[in-house]
């Protein structure tokens, strides 16, 4: 089954929309998380990101 997608992409002051068709935003993002993302793909391709480094120290507590 072939689909016909239609992508628009759209700037108004430093911030980028992607559109899938004329009136349906699907993505909305600065253009500095853009660029941070891209230079960090590039950097580090096989790079794991931790969002929580302290969450998993072995000398943690546990609840109580």
């Amino acid at each position: 089954m072939l689909m016909d997608i239609n992508l628009f992409i759209h700037q108004k002051e430093n911030q980028y929309r992607l559109y899938l068709r004329e009136n349906q935003c699907i993505v909305f993002i600065p253009v500095i998380f853009q660029v941070a993302s891209l230079l960090a793909a590039l950097t580090h391709p096989g790079h794991i990101v931790c969002y929580a480094p302290g969450d998993s120290l072995p000398c943690r507590r546990d609840a109580s």
